[in-house]
């Protein structure tokens, strides 16, 4: 009997409180009854999850003697100090006198020993550190304050002073190769959830006796693979083997919560054996959802942070390797709904389909909500007797699927994959759909 978790409290944080708190206990769910229930000692996930790295170093912003470093960007002559959480600069000219026209400190994440940048090693969540401020170009003196961090996740800060001139030259000098930020710059590691995040676990509960098992549409289309130009793969399954919680960090809204919910409401029907709910603390997360704007400072270092238009992408080792950590990222949506079902359903094993009218499916065609196929895939995927990296046909066989003509007929030919599942795929996916346009209707864009 799997768990899903659910923390049990009302206040909203779009980003993390400020202590340095190290978890709590979970509530799990009882998937037979579809009722909740609450247990003191629930596993922490394992070591997989993006703990907090701290460096070797200790707490030492430097210079701290108040001594000036001398500098030269562009021609412009300055000294530097950083200290006391500022950075103070200092000119005899100001910078516009030297045909500069763009003046910026540029703070880039780091960790020292690690190489640049620094997405796999922190589970995405340097994309958040990404940050810069735009100076004043008629004066001669600045102070700048170094930003907070936006998450609990311990990383440095590379300091970089960047400038333009107005005849083309661009140059930059580096003020602190990793500045390390005091726990006072970092808020808690708690989640707290909003109350509509909590999930009715009971929702869906009249289904439970009637989903479907494993068949050979489901474990072929869980192990495919296309390309949206109507080519097909088989793949090897993608289940990762850990539990699964979810932290949601940055531009997060409650309408965000609420996709979240909705998903963790069908699956604990249709993959009673999948171990997935909310984290409780930075510690705790597998999964993190990182809501942040595609900057160009950012897409300098990451190119499908798109600066125009939506992207989202599932990143990290572990759905392709089995080990290391994955997290999902959500830019520039006007709706966040469609691409958080779509990279969740990544999460959960799922790959893209040459089909129309499912989240998984061609990109022009994509629905807003899990569809028939999606679902029932999933439901293979998770099923207790997969497991990561079977083939097609060890799949078919851990899950009693005889490879009869219906296997047959959809092995040789995968476009046959688009034929109706199910009855009650299609009834669950027809409850998806009306919560899902009913939900986009009460969510005002986001641009």
């Amino acid at each position: 009997m799997i768990r899903y978790v659910a923390l049990l409290t009302t206040i909203f944080l779009l980003t993390l409180a400020c202590s340095s708190s190290s978890g709590t206990d979970t509530a799990q769910v009882a998937m037979s009854t579809i009722a909740t229930t609450v247990e003191q000692s629930l596993p922490r996930p394992t070591e997989t999850s993006p703990t907090p790295i701290l460096t070797s170093l200790p707490f030492t912003p430097t210079p701290t003697t108040g001594r000036a470093t001398e500098i030269t960007v562009c021609d412009w002559g300055l000294s530097y100090v950083i200290q006391g959480g500022y950075i103070h600069l200092t000119a005899k000219e100001t910078p516009q006198s030297l045909n500069i026209h763009n003046l910026v400190i540029e703070y880039t994440p780091t960790i020292r020993g690690f190489n640049h940048p620094i997405f796999n090693e922190t589970g995405g969540f340097a994309l958040h550190e990404y940050s810069q401020e735009t100076l004043d170009v008629s004066k001669i003196e600045h102070q700048v304050a170094i930003p907070k961090a936006k998450t609990a996740y311990r990383m440095d800060l590379k300091i970089t002073l960047v400038s333009a001139t107005k005849d083309g030259r661009n140059c930059e000098e580096e003020l602190h190769p990793a500045f390390i930020r005091s726990d006072d710059y970092y808020p808690s590691q708690q989640l707290l959830l909003p109350e509509n995040a909590l999930p009715n676990y009971e929702k869906y509960a009249e289904y439970l006796d009637t989903i479907p098992q494993p068949n050979a549409q489901s474990v072929v289309l869980a192990t495919s693979s296309g390309d949206w130009n109507d080519n097909w793969e088989t793949t090897a399954v993608r289940k990762v083997g850990i539990p699964i919680r979810i932290g949601l960090f940055g531009n997060v809204g409650p309408e965000d919560y609420e996709t979240v919910r909705d998903l963790l409401e069908i699956l604990v029907v249709i993959a009673p054996d999948l171990d997935i709910g909310y984290a409780n603390a930075l510690e705790d997360v597998t999964l993190p959802i990182h809501f942040v704007d595609c900057v160009e400072h950012l897409n300098r270092d990451s190119n499908h942070c798109r600066l125009n238009g939506p992207s989202g992408s599932l990143s990290g080792r572990l759905l392709w390797d089995g080990s290391g950590t994955f997290w999902v990222r959500i830019s520039g949506q006007q709706f966040n709904r469609h691409t958080l079902t779509h990279e969740i359903g990544h999460a959960l094993g799922l790959s893209h389909w040459n089909l129309e009218s499912c989240s998984m499916g061609y990109g022009r065609a994509q629905t807003q909500w899990w569809s028939e196929w999606d679902l029932m895939a999933i439901s293979a995927i998770q099923h207790s007797d997969s497991d990561w990296a079977q083939s097609q046909d060890s799949m078919a066989e851990a899950l009693g699927v005889a490879e009869d003509t219906q296997w047959i007929r959809y092995t040789e030919n995968l476009d046959l994959l688009v034929d109706t599942p199910e009855l009650a795929w299609v009834e669950l996916a027809d409850l998806l759909k009306i919560q899902a346009i009913q939900a986009i209707k009460r969510t005002e864009p986001k641009y």
